[in-house]
């Protein structure tokens, strides 16, 4: 015992001598506890890592296939993982790709909701000439991390190098959404020869970052798909839209149903779910993450019906059903009948895309609930529709002593034409289908 506590303090004066810098020193204490136990995991990592900083790549490699040969078989996945990452990273940066590739994929295997592992991949399928290859795994590294999107390329505290790779990744699967984008087009083209889609293409030239992403209006930033030339109008008007008296005049089938979930404890759950407290916008929803203030129960998600959860209110789903929902696979239509609870408060934020607009049916509003969109704000009032675009910031409150409930689901803009969605519904289909191939697989640890 006592010969393993030295050396373990050995180790981490030599760990602490790295850190600040003192190469020399911490190349001498990993020497030192190496020459006692040279089966160390720990040591040959951070000696490997020191070989690296001083760009002996070969002898860095070496050290971790070592590291990677002596560590015992029930080491943890983290260990064997960093270490995986570390080997593919330094023979990626040699010129060795075709070797970087296992070690990655280990790494991959072992830490699915790890991006790194599979920006590095594609990398190294990149300077293979494997494009499609290279275009799954930046796929994979985005679904893990889709804040890379937003902030990956512009965050000034990042390092440089990262900032340059994720600009890179973007930019090649940028190809494959193009793709995907200008087949939605020449479909909606074919469909519609005379339409005008000028207006679509500019919308997904953005998306596909081809044409940088500006803003009308200080307080309009949606995450996805961004139509620059649809009017700028927060809020819209429920004359307009002949569907509207049909589904307000189900109010008492629509409220009984959600009374009856509530009186038998159906599953609600908090909307803002744990690990959803920062949105890629940076928006904080800590105050609500994991909490049932503002809870839901939701008809559809990522636009697919949740059909058990119909069986328990059939009325309501017939009524959406006969809704013109917008359609977007993977995205919308959202249904959900949404609580607050008193004394609740929905922080401002923003929706993803300014292609369809969200709907509330007032079902219980005490006094002192509204809600704001951009600069204006309105309240609810049983048994009437709201519709709003939630690309511009909103937020929502309750200061009243009892709950606050609605129906909401989606619509889409009135002022799109039949051929622009026609393309958006093309262009969400062959995009899910591209994201199902992508999915990463479970963890394996080998």
């Amino acid at each position: 015992m006592a010969a393993d506590s030295s050396i373990e303090t050995l180790y981490r004066s030599a760990q602490r001598a790295h850190e600040e810098g003192r190469l020399e020193d911490a190349l001498a204490g990993y020497d030192e506890v190496l020459a006692r136990a040279p089966t160390h995991v720990g040591t040959l990592y951070h000696k490997a890592l020191l070989a690296l900083q001083s760009n002996r790549l070969s002898e860095s490699v070496a050290l971790l296939r070592e590291a990677s040969a002596v560590m015992p078989d029930d080491a943890e996945i983290d260990t064997r993982a960093g270490i995986n990452m570390l080997l593919g990273h330094v023979l990626l940066v040699s010129g060795r790709a075709e070797e970087a590739l296992d070690p990655l994929e280990q790494a991959a295997l072992a830490q699915p909701l790890s991006f790194e592992p599979y920006l590095k991949l594609g990398f190294a399928q990149l300077s293979l000439d494997r494009r499609d290859e290279a275009q799954v795994c930046f796929q994979r590294a985005l679904m893990v991390n889709p804040g890379l999107r937003f902030f990956g390329p512009s965050d000034e505290n990042l390092p440089a190098e990262f900032r340059e790779e994720v600009r890179i990744a973007l930019d090649v699967l940028g190809e494959r959404e193009w793709a995907i984008a200008t087949d939605a087009l020449n479909a909606a083209a074919h469909a519609y020869p005379t339409a005008n889609l000028a207006r679509l293409e500019r919308a997904f030239r953005i998306e596909c970052g081809r044409e940088a992403r500006a803003f009308e209006h200080r307080l309009r930033r949606p995450l996805f798909l961004y139509v620059p030339d649809l009017p700028a109008i927060p809020w819209f008007e429920r004359e307009q839209f002949d569907w509207v008296p049909r589904v307000e005049e189900q109010l008492p089938a629509i409220r009984a149903e959600l009374e009856t979930l509530i009186r038998e404890e159906a599953r609600f759950v908090p909307y803002i779910t744990q690990g959803g407290g920062v949105d890629p916008h940076g928006t904080d929803f800590s105050s609500l993450e994991g909490s049932m203030e503002w809870n839901a129960f939701h008809l559809t998600r990522c636009g697919e019906w949740l059909e058990e959860r119909c069986r328990h209110c059939p009325r309501t789903t017939e009524i959406m059903r006969a809704v013109p929902a917008a359609r977007m696979k993977g995205l919308a239509p959202e249904i959900l009948f949404s609580r607050l609870q008193a004394g609740g408060h929905i922080v401002p934020h923003f929706g993803r895309t300014n292609v369809r607009l969200t709907v509330h049916l007032g079902i219980t509003i005490p006094d002192d609930c509204a809600i704001r969109v951009a600069d204006e704000t309105r309240s609810w009032q049983e048994g009437r529709i709201i519709l709003f675009d939630d690309s511009f910031e909103h937020e929502a409150w309750n200061r009243s002593a009892r709950e606050r409930s609605v129906l909401i689901f989606e619509v889409w803009h009135p002022m799109l034409e039949a051929a622009e969605i026609a393309a958006i519904e093309r262009f969400f289909d062959a995009r899910q289908e591209w994201l199902d191939q992508c999915r990463p697989p479970a963890a394996r640890a080998r």
